[in-house]
């Protein structure tokens, strides 16, 4: 495909400057990635400049820069190769990924977005479980990395980077897969990474306090989930929205604006409306009117946070006709790694969870709460150079719910560890003080926690779950929260 035939076919305004009409290979936005015939996108941000790599690709035959700032290509390239050509707009990440989806097609037949401080990873992975369950080739896209029958590979990120967005969902159809759910973060959409992908189904599961570092305020975070319902869907689009949640009013508000038909679940649900649960050993008895007909549904679970999400992806997996025998198909799922994972039962339980925002982790306690007969211990951490403001609610949390609570580190990433847990510890009174541990080096904090328990307690493992690294200051070492109990517990 020529340049100036993919440049014509984009929607984002640009310009191509020094005309080299070459076919085009790739593109990227890594200059160790940067081949012949690749267009590179030079952004400015906030560590790097892309432009400063520009000078490295004289060599090359063929390629081209998109950018939004023509003086800045012009200071680092000094003189203009033949086989060059600039693109200029003012939108160069929105033009990457354009021009990332028509480079890297896809024929997928159906594409799901899941949204929400949390639940996005479980809700995705049910989603793809329950595809195969009903005998469609799929894959989920998210925390847990790409998974689908035929292919596991991990990722750094919730959401995908744009251009490795689109070029996995050609691979994957190119192995099979019909079907798709992805995990939408607030800052992947921000940064326009699914762009222009149009989803046929979105999902709200939650909204609480997260990512406050980056967005500053929580009316921006709530404000770039709500540009999902804006900017990604179709004209046939379907809303699956947790309609128990102070915040879906805002959702479903906007789906209302851009005429997106809803289906919602919850307590105050109109859809799929839940009257009753009742606990009753390992299982929940929830009394339900589904479309205003009443049931009653048995699951394996104690948790009211991991009902709704089961009830949430069964609802994007089947939509308007989900029947009441499509329910005992919830029972066939397993949990993803890392999330309400119970990995030690005989004289007392060890869970690990990935819980590291306050709402995560009093759902996790109020689940376990439930089934306690005696203590139940929590370790708990936070990372570095992440919203500062939410340390010490998470520990005010951890204090209500539990007997016991061990501070440890996370990822310190580059802050000071100690002072991270410091900062954990504010506001905390005396006599509070006293059922807390302050143990910085999480595999001794882990160690002491198993240690000291004793007959029908529970210790929760939370803030990594799936996470097999610790990241201090800009390196990841190896630590695994499962091998540790593991090597402990045999």
């Amino acid at each position: 495909m020529k340049l100036s035939s993919v440049i014509s076919r984009c929607r984002v305004e640009s310009k191509i400057l020094f005309k080299s009409n070459f076919s085009i290979k790739g593109i990227t936005n890594n200059s160790k990635k940067m081949k012949e015939n690749f267009i590179f996108t030079a952004i400015q941000g906030k560590q790097f400049d892309g432009h400063k790599f520009i000078q490295d690709f004289y060599h090359l035959k063929n390629f081209a820069i998109i950018s939004n700032c023509k003086n800045k290509v012009l200071k680092y390239l000094k003189k203009i190769p033949e086989n060059f050509s600039l693109i200029e707009t003012n939108y160069p990440i929105k033009l990457c990924n354009e021009i990332a989806s028509l480079i890297y097609p896809n024929n997928i037949s159906e594409k799901i977005a899941v949204t929400g401080t949390n639940g996005k990873t479980s809700v995705s992975e049910f989603v793809r479980q329950l595809w195969h369950i009903y005998g469609f080739e799929s894959a989920s896209v998210g925390t847990l990395g790409i998974q689908s029958s035929k292919k596991h590979k991990k990722s750094n990120l919730t959401t995908l980077d744009g251009i490795d967005f689109h070029k996995t969902l050609s691979k994957l159809q190119k192995i099979g897969c019909k079907k798709i759910v992805t995990e939408a973060s607030s800052i992947g959409i921000d940064r326009w990474r699914l762009f222009p992908a149009k989803f046929d189904k979105l999902a709200f599961t939650n909204l609480t306090r997260d990512h406050i570092d980056y967005h500053k305020t929580f009316r921006k975070y709530r404000e770039s989930k709500l540009d999902l319902f804006r900017n990604y869907k179709t004209s046939n689009s379907l809303a699956i929205i947790n309609s128990d949640d102070p915040n879906s009013t805002f959702f479903l508000k906007e789906c209302k604006i851009n005429r997106i038909k809803v289906l919602d679940y919850g307590f105050n649900a109109k859809f799929l409306k839940i009257t009753k649960i009742q606990i009753k050993s390992n299982l929940s008895i929830i009394k339900i009117e589904l479309n205003k007909k009443e049931m009653e549904i048995i699951l394996r679970t104690i948790c009211e946070f991991d009902i709704l999400n089961k009830f949430c992806a069964l609802l994007l997996v089947k939509g308007i006709n989900i029947k009441k025998n499509d329910f005992s198909n919830l029972n066939k799922l397993s949990m993803p790694r890392g999330r309400f994972d119970k990995v030690f039962d005989k004289q007392f339980k060890v869970y690990i969870d990935y819980a590291h925002t306050p709402d995560a982790l009093k759902n996790v306690f109020k689940g376990l709460q439930k089934i306690k007969k005696k203590y139940l211990f929590a370790l708990i951490g936070c990372g570095g150079n992440r919203d500062s403001g939410k340390r010490n609610l998470m520990t005010k949390i951890a204090l209500k719910y539990c007997d016991k609570v061990i501070i440890t580190d996370d990822n310190p990433r580059f802050e000071n560890p100690e002072k991270i847990r410091e900062e954990m510890l504010l506001g905390i009174n005396k006599k509070n003080l006293t059922r807390i541990y302050n143990i910085g080096n999480r595999r001794k904090a882990i160690e002491f926690g198993i240690k000291n328990l004793k007959k029908d307690d529970i210790f929760i493992i939370t803030g990594k779950g799936h996470e097999d690294y610790q990241i201090i200051k800009n390196k990841k070492k190896y630590f695994s929260d499962y091998k540790i109990v593991e090597k402990i517990l045999g």
